[in-house]
């Protein structure tokens, strides 16, 4: 068999080798096919095997870093949020029958849409309530129903009445 022998390969000098010289081929050298789909030519560009460890352990420290700071804010899990701890208050609202839309009068605990529209319609029709019990004067409200929703109605003092009652006291 005969021996085949490659060509000499021309010295470079150093100053003169390109950065990742090692990978790439020298001159006279032939890629094979092999060699370029493993990449070994391209291996110039990228990092190099130390690079990409340092860059490795890098992204993995900052990655347990925020992983552990994501896990002391939340106390790990072991204490309530704050709106578990707090008491439960009972919310007053509070409307002026004269003022109030059948909507605003409907959120009161014993009025629904029928009995709020009746008030807005007697208001309408024969004036506003001074009291909670001008309130009985609208059908379909009796003793019973007034009593459930009569602390939550506060009735204004209309304007024209201040001014009567100042001009008699002086």
């Amino acid at each position: 068999m005969a021996e085949t022998t490659s060509p000499p390969a021309i010295p470079a000098e150093p100053d003169e080798l390109p950065v990742g010289s090692a990978d790439l081929p020298s001159a006279g050298e032939t890629v094979t096919p092999a060699a370029e789909e493993s990449g070994s030519s391209l291996r110039a560009i990228w990092l190099s095997r130390a690079d990409q460890h340092a860059v490795a352990i890098v992204c993995c420290l900052l990655l347990s870093w925020a992983v552990f700071r994501w896990a002391d804010l939340s106390r790990w899990g072991r204490e309530p949020i704050e709106i578990a701890r707090l008491a439960k208050q009972e919310y007053a609202y509070v409307v002026d029958p004269n003022e109030a839309t059948w909507i605003e009068l409907s959120l009161l605990e014993g009025l629904g849409e029928t009995l709020s529209k009746r008030i807005v319609e007697n208001r309408e029709e024969h004036g506003p309530f001074r009291r909670a019990e001008d309130l009985l004067r609208v059908r379909g409200i009796g003793k019973k129903t007034l009593a459930r929703f009569a602390d939550r109605l506060r009735f204004a003092v209309p304007a024209d009445e201040v001014s009567s009652e100042s001009s008699d006291s002086g």
